[in-house]
């Protein structure tokens, strides 16, 4: 409930946040899908085997939640870094959608 309560307070924003390490297939589809249950709009891009980029847009708690989530999550490792950088809301991404 509190999360709700912060997510309507907290501003609207868009993320691109770059995840390095090597992707293969399962990871992949690992991340992709760990992002996508968030219920976020954005895109995910795999741009080499050891680099994606996920855009993301919706509340900025809800945002930073999911970034937590995929920092601190045993199925991606130790061996993968995360950077994020917020800009502001421009309403571009009507849905979540995979670039291969």
């Amino acid at each position: 409930m509190f999360h709700f309560i912060t997510d309507l307070f907290s501003p609207k924003i868009e993320a691109k946040i770059h995840v390095q390490g090597f992707f293969g297939q399962e990871k992949t589809y690992f991340l992709q899908n760990a992002v996508k249950a968030w219920g976020l709009p954005g895109q995910f891009r795999l741009l080499s085997k050891s680099l994606v980029q996920i855009d993301l847009e919706g509340r900025q708690s809800k945002i930073e939640r999911c970034i937590e989530h995929l920092r601190h999550n045993p199925n991606l490792g130790s061996t993968y870094s995360i950077a994020a950088h917020f800009l502001p809301y421009k309403g571009k991404y009507p849905y979540f959608r995979v670039h291969h």
